[in-house]
């Protein structure tokens, strides 16, 4: 591996563990056994750091999200294994980050806002046409407003409800997000089917 594919990968860790601002660069350096000199011969500063190293991850989220579209599943199916890949990365995300990036890394913060907005808003759509073509979900969906309302429910949840709210769990507090959708959503047939999975699941 690259020494910069190890920065980037060494910083997300901690940055996930720890937040964002209580991470400095001595301890990034430190953590790779680099000298800090060797640190700024492939990032500008701590803010390019960040960039870096969220520009990286969104990346890497869009193409595991691609991967999942790819297995033709059917429409549940494939919405909760993206939902799963989501609430797995936030399990263990130190619940300060989101607000640290929004709040002092502006520029990092757009790329995580333009994934959520953007993309995973197209997969969402995607996955709602895809559920009343099999008619899992019903017919007069307007997938395009449903697909807004399930990426600002899920980014309250994840931003306010979750820091504000530690007690609950938040792998538990998504999936139950994640029924509630569907069973919105679903047909008959959708809704058949949910209940069969959520005696496996």
């Amino acid at each position: 591996m690259e020494l910069k594919d190890k920065i980037i990968s060494q910083s997300l860790l901690l940055f996930i563990k720890s937040g964002v601002r209580s991470v400095n660069m001595d301890e990034v350096s430190s953590s790779l056994g680099i000298s800090k000199k060797t640190l700024y011969l492939h990032v500008n500063n701590k803010a390019d750091l960040v960039f870096q190293v969220f520009g990286f991850q969104c990346e890497v989220l869009k193409e595991s999200f691609s991967v999942i579209c790819q297995k033709e599943k059917n429409a549940i199916d494939e919405l909760y294994e993206m939902d799963e890949k989501i609430s797995f990365l936030f399990h263990s995300m130190n619940p300060a980050l989101i607000s640290e990036l929004k709040k002092y890394y502006n520029e990092s913060w757009e790329l995580v806002e333009n994934l959520k907005q953007s993309f995973l808003f197209e997969l969402i759509e995607s996955n709602i046409e895809k559920g009343i073509k099999q008619k899992l979900y019903r017919d007069d969906l307007n997938a395009a407003l449903i697909s807004k309302l399930f990426i600002n429910r899920s980014e309250y949840l994840l931003d306010g409800y979750y820091i504000k709210n530690q007690a609950y769990d938040l792998r538990e507090t998504l999936k139950d997000h994640r029924i509630y959708h569907v069973r919105g959503i679903a047909s008959l047939v959708g809704l058949k089917y949910l209940e069969e999975k959520l005696e496996i699941w």
